[in-house]
């Protein structure tokens, strides 16, 4: 059985989607997580389906203990850390997680990353406006061009990453709420 690499960029907001990425690998390659790195992940070739996957944020606050006992409990096994998350795994035959979250530890850490996506933003914004002011009614130079182009990509970029942070920000509120009400 070997080795396969795999290359994606997912950012900090979109942990859902990371996680639910290894899973389909799993469940639909037979791929079997064994490392993270940047933007980089090694499987091993497996049985399809064999492990459920989930990603944790291992940096916790006292009252997050619950999860990790939780974890304990069922047994998962941790296949390994990147950063700020654990990487945990089930066989499938001993089920999936449960819907367990402590969104609320979540949603503190992603507020912080968020502040400085908003400052990063700025910067981009602050830059193209400087850009296009400063260039104003002169000729458009071929590398200028570029710089520009690169630089309106930047922004459109950063504009996508903005909403669907803000989208995940806010899904977790609703779910940290509701974990206050039960």
């Amino acid at each position: 059985m070997g080795e396969k690499q795999r290359f994606r960029v997912f950012f900090a907001w979109d942990f859902a989607r990371e996680e639910a990425w290894i899973n389909r690998m799993s469940g639909d390659k037979g791929l079997q997580l064994r490392r993270v790195g940047f933007c980089r992940y090694v499987f091993e070739e497996g049985e399809k389906g064999a492990y459920r996957y989930r990603l944790e944020l291992l940096r916790r606050v006292p009252e997050d203990d619950a999860e990790k006992q939780y974890l304990r409990t069922v047994q998962a096994e941790e296949v390994c850390r990147n950063g700020d998350w654990g990487y945990y795994r089930l066989p499938a035959a001993q089920g999936s997680f449960a819907a367990y979250s402590c969104a609320a530890s979540k949603l503190r850490y992603l507020q912080k990353l968020y502040r400085w996506y908003l400052a990063f933003g700025a910067a981009v914004y602050l830059a193209l406006i400087l850009d296009m002011t400063a260039f104003q009614g002169l000729p458009l130079s071929a590398p200028h061009a570029i710089a520009l182009g690169a630089l309106l990509l930047l922004a459109l970029g950063y504009t996508v990453g903005l909403t669907r942070f803000y989208l995940t920000l806010r899904r977790l509120k609703e779910t940290a709420a509701e974990e206050r009400r039960s």
